[in-house]
């Protein structure tokens, strides 16, 4: 048996209850990044990080739309300061979203923003 597995079988009962107590019921693939803190940063007024927090969000969670709505609404909402540019989220998110029913809604919400109409 190759090294690393009877790594992996000698350690079990230690990383089992690892997983257990910071993953109650199952092992994570990635990390449980919400919206919490972006939607925090925003109610602050603290523009640029929530901006952060939605891209890092959405790094480890792409086919998140309400996310990508948030982000799209929060470049709308920072005008020429915006970075990346409302054009551009739409961008990514048409490339990152699976689903052809979410890259509509994304682009209904871009075309609304566009206009001024806020659906809030």
């Amino acid at each position: 048996m190759p090294l690393p597995e009877v790594f992996r079988y000698a350690t079990f009962c230690f990383t089992g209850f690892i997983d257990a107590v910071f993953f109650p019921g199952r092992r994570e693939a990635k990390p449980p990044y919400t919206l919490k803190l972006a939607r925090f940063y925003r109610e602050q007024q603290r523009l640029s990080e929530a901006e952060a927090e939605y891209a890092r969000v959405l790094s480890f969670h792409p086919e998140q739309l309400e996310a990508w709505q948030e982000r799209l609404d929060l470049a709308f909402l920072r005008k020429e300061a915006a970075d990346p540019a409302p054009r551009d989220v739409l961008a990514e998110a048409i490339h990152a979203l699976p689903q052809p029913r979410d890259k509509e809604v994304i682009f209904q919400r871009f075309s609304r923003l566009s206009q001024g109409i806020l659906d809030q």
